[in-house]
């Protein structure tokens, strides 16, 4: 420690008063000054011995132990073990103590954060260690918020077990969090140690509407904003910004309801955020001014259109929509010290140049051209479609159409679906090779109408769900638009898309060829498997997530659930030709559930193929991957949707004796 040019020793060598038994500094943790100077914020960690080299590998086990106390399976622990290694709980010198370090947390699930830049006399815990082993299957962040007295380690408790995750307020005179159990903001004064309810008393919902899981709805608002001096937070609602006292003294619509008015969602946004980040424990303050300009993104939930309006923090009536337009926009910076604003805006036909505007957006200048070679290709337009599902539920769904058709054309389409991507008609795409999907793009330029439908679901009915959004979507678009070729119709998707795939070629044989890429089609054998990208388990995934079962195996009704949703009990029903990707190094969906559907049809006689790239993850990476996967995807449905010759791979394969010497992508008579 140096003070005035003088240097000296503060922590010696082996310091363990107030540690825990056999902890200690280590070269993991760097230190860093809190903003005001007035404290070292440093890592501690238990002494870990190096190797014992006199152990004999040959003569010793390899062997992984799995316990069913254990807070994370082998699997998990494996794929964190550097990680783990290197793990560090932060701790504090106060300089006017400076001979004793004050650990603030040695539990291993606990995220200590400092709070106000490290100046405060408080740092705010999260810790979910009594509640980690339940995350295996729980999709909830149970987790026990206290405040840490950094000058001596004390806690005062804040809330138990709730399910949520909490901020510090820029200055640190605040803890807020959402409680997803009960969809509403919360607010604590450090000072008075008094917590109130925000969002109740506006009458208005701050949780996801719209959201399909069978679990707690997530929050609009993931990112509050504060205004300086910790005067007031502003959240948004799913159309509105509003404005809170935090001790819950009052509160406005700081939009004055607009948004909701025009069904309009309106997110606060800060553009002019340059500052550097001085420090890894601790951010900078990104308050705003209490008389400042809000911007804010805005988005037409009806027409999709995309813009930006502002407002006073100070003055609710000050609101305007300043632009909404046919065009997303990416990339967004104000100039610091002039009302000048530059962003990347672009929609399907035109590429993400760069403009620049006043900050009122009503002076727009365009300062590049970086795609002029899209003039030279036919290139197509996209638009917004409507339809209702079997059910009767109204649906958006955007449809690609390719340029110049000719009054009588038949063109094939392609369908390629995920969850919900209505909200993107206005977002541009580049044609490229394909990391897992068929490019929007470029299927378009080659004369195939693509459709992309939104899908909305029933908790325990994942697979109808797709069934009743997209087969009804796809006879809708063949009723509205004459120039579409029911008889010549393919579905594509990747991960969930893909499996919805394999599910919809054993409820129909309506499509003449399909992809499927990394489906699970065995919902019981995939319910208990490890993603082996993070170790963790999928059951919390059945249960609570994506997969929208709502049950375990063993509840009442549950397994029946599994197997109606698992496209491989209705492989004897495929009649569809099906192209699966499954690589063999995939971390997200385990490359058996592939291989157990193309079992399944070979043994039934289906026609199917499957490509496997080595050493690929989820979705491709390498480019000569990419490039093979595009050519095959082309090739593929080229055949069976545009009568081309059949690729040689297709017809008679690729044996491995010709393994990186033959493709096996030349076409045949």
């Amino acid at each position: 420690y140096v003070n005035n040019g003088l240097s000296s020793e503060i922590i010696p060598q082996g310091y363990s008063r107030n540690l825990p038994s056999g902890w200690g500094l280590n070269e993991n943790s760097a230190p860093e000054f809190s903003q005001d100077g007035q404290r070292v914020l440093i890592g501690v960690a238990p002494y870990i011995a190096p190797n014992d080299s006199s152990i004999i590998d040959v003569e010793t086990a390899q062997v992984d132990i799995w316990n069913y106390k254990d807070y994370q399976i082998q699997p998990q622990q494996k794929v964190n073990v550097a990680n783990a290694k290197r793990k560090t709980y932060l701790s504090v010198i106060n300089l006017s103590d400076p001979n004793q370090i004050v650990p603030l947390t040695t539990a291993m699930w606990d995220r200590v954060t400092v709070m106000n830049q490290g100046n405060s006399e408080w740092a705010l815990s999260q810790d979910k260690t009594k509640y980690y082993i339940q995350s295996q299957w729980d999709d909830d962040e149970f987790k026990d918020i206290s405040l840490v007295n950094v000058n001596t380690g004390k806690r005062v408790s804040i809330a138990e077990k709730i399910n949520a995750m909490a901020m510090s307020s820029p200055d640190g005179k605040y803890v807020l969090w959402y409680n997803l159990s009960d969809s509403a903001y919360y607010c604590y004064n450090v000072a008075s140690g008094k917590t109130v309810n925000l969002t109740r008393q506006t009458g208005v919902n701050f949780y996801d509407e719209t959201d399909d899981h069978p679990n707690f709805p997530p929050p609009y608002d993931t990112d509050p904003l504060w205004t300086n001096a910790d005067q007031s937070v502003l959240i948004s609602d799913r159309y509105d910004v509003w404005k809170f006292n935090p001790d819950g003294n009052g509160f406005q619509n700081l939009t004055n309801g607009n948004g909701r008015k025009s069904n309009i969602q309106l997110r606060h946004r800060v553009y002019d955020r340059h500052a550097p980040r001085l420090s890894k424990l601790w951010t900078n303050k990104d308050a705003v001014d209490e008389n400042a300009l809000l911007y804010m993104t805005a988005f037409d939930e009806t027409t999709k259109k995309n813009g930006f309006a502002t407002v006073r923090v100070n003055d609710n009536n000050s609101y305007r929509l300043n632009v909404l337009d046919t065009f997303s926009y990416v990339n967004v910076y104000k100039a610091g010290a002039a009302d000048v604003v530059a962003y990347q805006k672009g929609n399907f036909s035109n590429a993400y140049n760069m403009h620049v505007s006043d900050a009122a957006f009503a002076h727009e200048k365009c300062v590049s051209d970086i795609n002029p070679q899209m003039k030279q290709y036919s290139w197509g337009h996209a638009q917004l479609v409507h339809w209702k599902a079997y059910d009767g539920t109204p649906l958006d769904g955007l449809l690609y159409v390719p340029e110049g058709i000719e009054p009588g054309t038949k063109l094939p389409m392609m369908i390629y679906f995920y969850e919900k991507r209505s909200e993107t008609l206005y977002n541009h795409i580049d044609p490229r090779p394909s990391r897992s999907t068929v490019n929007l793009a470029f299927y378009c330029s080659r004369g195939y109408v693509v459709f992309v439908p939104d899908i909305v679901y029933k908790v325990g009915h994942p697979g109808e769900s797709a069934y009743n959004c997209i087969v009804s979507g796809a006879k809708a678009m063949c009723s509205q638009f004459n120039f579409i070729d029911s008889t010549r119709m393919a579905i594509q998707g990747q991960s969930w898309g893909g499996y919805q795939t394999a599910y919809l070629v054993t409820r129909t044989n309506m499509f003449c060829a399909a992809g499927a890429g990394a489906p699970v089609s065995n919902m019981t054998s995939a319910y208990g498997g490890i993603r082996w990208g993070s170790g963790v388990c999928r059951q919390m995934q059945y249960e609570h997530g994506q997969s929208r079962i709502g049950a375990t195996l063993w509840d009442k009704g549950g397994l029946d659930l599994y197997l109606e949703n698992s496209p491989l009990f209705g492989a004897n029903r495929v009649e569809t030709p099906l192209l699966i990707m499954h690589n063999d190094n995939d971390g997200a969906v385990p490359w058996y559930q592939g291989i157990e559907y193309f079992m399944a049809l070979r043994r039934l006689g289906k026609p199917v193929w499957m490509l496997q790239y080595n050493r690929e993850e989820h979705n491709l990476v390498e480019r000569r991957n990419c490039k093979d996967l595009s050519i095959r995807l082309q090739q593929f449905f080229d055949y069976y949707m545009k009568g081309a010759p059949e690729p040689a791979w297709m017809k008679y394969g690729v044996p491995a004796t010709r393994k990186g010497q033959y493709l096996g992508t030349e076409l045949t008579e």
